[in-house]
């Protein structure tokens, strides 16, 4: 009985088994081969022993044996039925797909293939669709289709013209067939980790940069062997958040301990980037400008990386660069704190860093940041003429982009500092910064008593500076505010007309002339035309009699804008 071949498997074999067959000696039957003869006992022990795990074994040795193409694809057929039987779907899933790879030529058993492999990748798109499009994307069809995408990219890439107009529409093909490519997602990852490391140089630099883009780690080889990815910040972010990885490879390029400090985490890589003094690294020192972003990107580094910065102790070259790093960041990126700007502006190698770190603490003062406000406040204050321009800008930017601007400890004095800063040295108007003080009672109070609280001193510092160097009405760009409904503007300039009457009413008794007719003066420059004078105008024509001659004069220009 062992000797006899089952029917059905006589059929499958067809024409191809009495072709590969010899003829046999007359009244012999042809001998078996190994192939024919593991199927023989495997399909024994699966048909009449019902034995799956026996029959497995030996489809999957008939398979691998010597004998027909048709036994040996039949042979994984019969075992990618005998693992799904088993329960083993995905194991079933790679034998089928291997009859598609290894045996094309044998349609009927490629097609009995296709057949189970629809049946184990069918799912309910209601509730699988996930599952479904992974299958998909990572089947023979789609790769197929990725494949041919990253072969027409590689010859592109190999035909870089050189003339200007036909590098730019290469440089657009390149780029379409890159987002074609990283449209596939994930689903490209196995044929760019392929590229990564055995296309030319330009090809592989290529698939790192669209691995990096789709979040995966290239193969450590193909780091080692292009140094294309080395100046982007969002590749070693990405190396940083992979967290601890195996050895690196051995290699003679400069950049391996860079790469090797970066796969354990931040702080070995900021230490090795400082302690390192190969050569080639400081001919190519503007690495440190990327990896410092990434350091500063890294919650886990960021504080060493700021101290460092700051250190005198950190080498000059690589200590510029990371300053550098700080003016290439678009703003918001570092997640630096206000005070870490404070620190990182108070000395630096360039002076373009102090006006960046003033207007980024600026742009984050909360309530509790008094003495952070000092300092700035301080900065616009002192030094040479140009750095106070400098600064005040900076400060103002900063102040003006703050989304809780209530918050600012202001005082009385501190913004009197402010105007009078900006009277000296900013050429426009505060209103992005006033417009928000004038919305709330206490800051609009506070505001009219930062103009009027000295009135003699404030209008001294105010006039002091030549006409040819400050504002045509400073008092009135000083405290100016916008709003986009004419009916708002009216209820501001309402109550701002009202705030700065109560400053009058308060203190008129207490000043002396001086301060009266300086009071009056600022009046007139910051009240608002949208809004009720009478009552400004009753109160001083009753301090009318008996004013000195200045105090009048001051009351009468007054009225003159009024009735004007």
């Amino acid at each position: 009985m062992n000797t006899l071949i089952p029917t059905f498997l006589a059929v499958a074999l067809g024409a191809p088994l009495a072709a590969q067959q010899q003829d046999p000696a007359p009244g012999q039957a042809p001998a078996p081969s190994e192939a024919e003869r593991l199927f023989r006992d495997a399909w024994w022990a699966e048909s009449g022993k019902n034995d799956l795990e026996t029959a497995l074994r030996g489809y999957l040795a008939a398979a691998a044996a010597e004998g027909p193409a048709a036994v040996r694809a039949k042979a994984l057929l019969c075992a990618g039925d005998a693992q799904q039987r088993l329960g083993k779907a995905e194991a079933a899933l790679d034998l089928f797909r291997k009859v598609l790879t290894e045996h094309a030529t044998e349609r009927t058993i490629v097609e009995q293939a296709r057949v189970h492999l629809r049946e184990l990748t069918a799912v309910d798109l209601r509730q699988n669709y996930d599952e479904w499009y992974e299958r998909r994307l990572f089947g023979e069809e789609i790769q197929l289709l990725i494949l041919g995408k990253i072969e027409s990219l590689t010859s592109l890439i190999s035909r870089r013209p050189k003339g200007a107009k036909e590098i730019d529409e290469w440089h657009r093909e390149v780029a379409g067939l890159e987002s074609e490519i990283l449209a596939y997602g994930k689903g490209a990852v196995p044929a760019l980790r392929k590229l990564s490391g055995g296309g030319s140089h330009e090809a592989s630099k290529e698939a790192i940069d669209m691995l990096f883009t789709l979040g995966e780690l290239p193969p450590a080889e193909a780091l080692l062997s292009s140094q294309g990815w080395l100046g982007d910040p969002d590749h070693w972010a990405r190396l940083l958040a992979a967290g601890p990885a195996a050895r690196l490879p051995a290699s003679t390029v400069w950049y391996r301990p860079l790469l090797a400090a970066a796969r354990q985490g931040g702080s070995n890589l900021l230490h090795t980037m400082l302690d390192l003094r190969d050569p080639t690294f400081f001919e190519q020192v503007e690495i440190v400008t990327p990896i410092t972003l990434a350091l500063l990107r890294d919650a886990e580094s960021r504080d060493a990386t700021v101290a460092a910065i700051r250190s005198a102790a950190t080498p000059l070259l690589p200590r510029r660069m990371m300053e550098r790093a700080l003016r290439e960041a678009e703003d918001g990126t570092l997640h630096l704190t206000a005070q870490q700007w404070i620190e990182l502006s108070e000395e630096p190698l360039e002076f373009e860093v102090r006006v960046l770190g003033t207007q980024r603490a600026a742009g984050m003062i909360g309530k509790a940041d008094d003495a952070m406000l000092e300092v700035l406040l301080q900065r616009a204050e002192t030094g040479p003429t140009s750095s106070q321009r400098s600064f005040t800008a900076a400060l103002v930017e900063g102040l003006s982009r703050l989304t809780a601007p209530l918050d600012v400890p202001w005082t009385p004095p501190r913004l009197r500092r402010l105007m009078l800063a900006a009277n000296r040295n900013y050429p426009g108007s505060l209103d992005s910064i006033t417009s928000s003080l004038h919305l709330q009672q206490s800051t609009r109070e506070m505001m009219a008593e930062a103009i009027l609280g000295e009135p003699a001193a404030f209008m001294a510092a105010m006039t002091a500076v030549p006409e040819a160097e400050r504002v045509a009405t400073p008092v009135t760009d000083q405290v100016s505010f916008s709003c986009p409904d004419d009916r708002d503007t009216a209820r501001v300039a309402t109550l701002w007309n009202a705030a700065m009457l109560a400053v009058l009413e308060r203190d008129w008794n207490g000043w002396d002339d001086e301060n009266r007719a300086a009071a009056v003066w600022i009046v007139q420059q910051a009240m608002r035309p949208e809004g009720p004078r009478d009552a400004i105008r009753a109160f001083l024509d009753e301090r009318l009699a008996g004013a000195t001659e200045p105090v009048r004069a001051a009351i009468a220009a007054l009225f003159e804008k009024l009735t004007g």
